[in-house]
């Protein structure tokens, strides 16, 4: 429950700072736009910052709604279906080198070569006259029964 909140918490915090920063961009650009004369606007500067303000109070809680919703979707993904394993594991697997996940058809075609190789290395070795030497094996070390003495019987009675 603790690793929950916490998921969500800072998915929460990480969708307002997201929020936010395209808020400030984008009234950063309506700044520039009217400081140039490209956009002429019939409100005073006080009536602005009120405005960028409400905007932005709007936004961050939109951020945090979306990072709430954000943070539900990926922690059942995530840690109660399993079916994903991270941002790395993606990275790794897909852009890496040499570290592409086997699927049954790759499996089959490195034991379709093995199995080749095993092949030809098992008709040269039928070719080779060492194969077909006797080897006489000394005679064999007849080893000694072990004994036990049998236990003492109690008599209870």
């Amino acid at each position: 429950m603790a690793k929950k909140s916490l998921y969500l918490l800072m998915t929460g915090i990480l969708g307002m700072m997201l929020f936010a920063i395209v808020c400030q961009v984008v009234f950063f650009v309506f700044i520039y736009m009217v400081g140039a004369g490209v956009i002429s606007t019939a409100i005073n500067y006080n009536q602005f910052f009120v405005l960028e303000y409400f905007v932005l109070i709007v936004m961050l809680m939109l951020g945090a709604w979306y990072g709430i919703w954000l943070g539900l979707y990926w922690f059942e993904k995530v840690y109660e279906e399993k079916s994903h394993r991270g941002f790395v594991h993606h990275v790794a697997v897909n852009y890496f080198p040499g570290s592409k996940p086997k699927t049954p058809e790759s499996k089959m075609a490195e034991v379709r070569e093995r199995l080749e190789d095993n092949l030809w290395q098992l008709e040269e070795l039928a070719q080779s006259p060492a194969v077909f030497t006797a080897v006489v094996s000394p005679a064999p070390i007849k080893r000694r029964a072990a004994s036990k003495k049998a236990q003492k019987k109690l008599n209870s009675l």
